[in-house]
Formats: structure tokens, C-alpha cells, sequence
């Protein structure tokens, strides 16, 4: 995973670091999550969870990669971003980490609900509210970086979010060899994305060549030249549909 962090954006009283991979939202799915706590946010915003992250999902591990890329980067760009001398130590200490041990700080937003058979989130969970932990199985993404004055804070909010069912005929509980099946799966999509980006710059030299040549064409300064720059498009186009 590579991750990618923008220049910071200056917002009403925060600075706003979009965090992304391959341009894309990151986007992290847990099998099975549970729900220990859930506080209403101000003016009616949606809710703050608390979930407890099992040591064996293995995307808690890209949970706590991410954070402390982001931390690190924090440190690295501190001064060229933010012009301040604030230590490693000092930013390490106003980051405020979402995930710690096994439990995550997760956003659900009234404004954008998390896609869900659950038709009324607010009902389910105070109906739920005396039975917690509830399981759960969710989608979250990441928001971005939030910079104040005081602390440092990075966004994972609720995209996806059902009751959780035990998924019997499913035996893939071995984290290791789902990240081994992935890993080998993500080589073969470096491979043969490096033979796609080849063959992507192939087809843009081609077009280049092309509307060069049809430029020559319409600046020929004789019909002599004229009738040789049309055979040389000719075999140009020709070329190209054959690839």
C-alpha cells in the first residue's frame, strides 16, 4: 500500500491533509467488529463508535501502518508545512491515535449514513444499547488528517455497517495465509500492470506519431510531399489498428 498525503488545507480553525492510496480513498473491510460504546455527536452530527478490532483481522495491521505513516510524515513536514519547531516527541504526543490496542475511533455520519440493512441506525443501537458488545461486520474510510492547535487527529468514518452473521462454510480464519494469497495476488497485479503501463505508453507514442503526421500533412508545401506524407499515414493507421 502507498500511501499519499496532500498539502495541508486551511480550513476555519483546522489545517485538513486529504490521506489517500493510488489517489483513491483508503477504504479497510473487517469481517467481524464489535461495537463497545456509541456517543451522539453535537448538533445531531451522527455518532462517535468505539469498536474492538480482533488481533486476527488482518486489516488492523493496515490500521496501524497507516497511523504511523501519517505520524511520520507529520514529523518529516512539520516545518515546511506548518513553519513551527515542534519535536518528534512533542507531535507524537499531540497525535491522537485512532486505533489503540484493539480498540478503533469510528465516525458514523447522519449526513452520509453508512450503507446498511440496518434501516434506522439510531433505533438499532438504543435498542442494542444494554447489550453491547454488539458484532458487527463494516467497511470504514479515511477522512483524512485533522490538524489543531492542540492535538493531531486521523478520520476513519463508517461506510458500510451490518449485524454480523456467522459465516460457517467459510474456513479462511488463518491471517497469514489470507495476507500470503493476497500478497501473491498483488505481485501479479504489479506484473501485469507494469506490461499494461508499456503497452499504454506503445499507444500514446503512436498517437503522437499520428496527428504529427496529420499535421505535416496539412502544412506540405508541394503535392509531391503531400502524396508521400499521405502513404506514411497510411501505414501509420494501418500499424496502429493492428495492435
Amino acid at each position: 500500500m502507498v500511501i499519499e498525503l496532500s498539502t495541508p488545507r486551511k480550513r476555519t480553525n483546522y489545517y485538513y491533509i486529504q490521506v489517500t492510496e493510488a489517489r483513491k480513498p483508503i477504504s479497510l473491510a473487517f469481517f467481524k467488529a464489535n461495537i463497545v460504546q456509541v456517543y451522539p455527536m453535537k448538533n445531531q452530527d451522527g455518532y462517535v463508535l468505539i469498536l474492538k478490532i480482533c488481533d486476527h483481522e488482518y486489516n488492523k495491521r493496515w490500521l496501524i501502518d497507516i497511523q504511523e505513516y501519517v505520524l511520520e510524515s507529520l514529523v518529516q513536514q512539520n516545518r515546511a508545512w506548518f513553519k513551527n519547531e515542534l519535536s518528534a516527541e512533542k507531535i507524537n504526543e499531540m497525535f491522537k491515535r485512532p486505533l489503540n490496542d484493539n480498540e478503533l475511533i469510528v465516525y458514523y455520519s447522519n449526513a452520509r449514513p453508512a450503507a446498511s440493512h440496518i434501516p434506522n441506525f439510531q433505533e438499532w443501537q438504543n435498542t442494542h444499547k444494554y447489550s453491547m458488545p454488539i458484532p458487527i461486520k463494516c467497511k470504514i474510510v479515511c477522512e483524512g488528517l485533522f490538524i489543531y492547535s492542540k492535538k493531531f487527529t486521523l478520520r476513519w468514518t463508517l461506510s458500510n455497517l451490518d449485524e454480523y452473521v456467522e459465516e460457517k462454510d467459510l474456513e479462511m480464519d488463518d491471517v497469514e495465509q489470507r495476507m500470503e494469497i493476497e500478497e501473491n495476488l498483488r505481485i501479479k497485479c504489479d506484473e501485469q500492470n507494469k506490461s499494461l503501463e508499456e503497452k499504454i505508453g506503445q499507444l500514446r507514442g503512436y498517437q503522437e506519431t499520428m496527428w504529427r503526421e496529420f499535421r505535416e500533412i496539412q502544412e506540405s508545401e508541394s503535392l509531391k510531399e503531400w502524396n508521400l506524407k499521405i502513404d506514411q499515414m497510411k501505414n501509420i493507421l494501418s500499424f496502429s489498428n493492428s495492435i
